[in-house]
């Protein structure tokens, strides 16, 4: 019984350290960064309320930002409201319920473009 228990506990200690392993890989070595020059729009609404509520339009494309803890850039977004941006960050699809499929880039960086 003994010899069962250690083989056990051996198996639980290597499984850990397998999965920790596993976190410890960069999240970003698979991403699509872009750049996104649109109409940029604050208050968008959808259905369910799936949405980060500010949207580039370029091209009949709509795709939504993110500024995660980036005070400055959201701050930034405010002002702009209704102006041609360029946004540059990473891009992400996101499975929804109500909204099927949403295209959200996490901005890193955001500018007015001619004016």
């Amino acid at each position: 019984m003994f010899k069962t228990f250690a083989m056990l506990l051996g198996v639980c200690v290597l499984s850990t350290r397998t999965l920790c392993a596993a976190d410890s890989v960069k999240s970003d070595d698979d991403a699509v960064h872009v750049q996104v020059v649109g109409t940029l729009r604050i208050g968008a609404i959808a259905i369910g309320g799936e949405t980060t509520g500010i949207v580039v339009q370029s091209k009949k494309i709509t795709w939504e930002l993110e500024f995660a803890e980036n005070s400055d850039l959201k701050k930034a977004a405010e002002k702009l409201n209704g102006k041609r941006v360029s946004v540059e960050g990473s891009l992400e699809r996101r499975v929804g319920v109500e909204v099927k499929e949403r295209w959200i880039v996490t901005a890193t960086k955001l500018q007015s473009i001619g004016e």
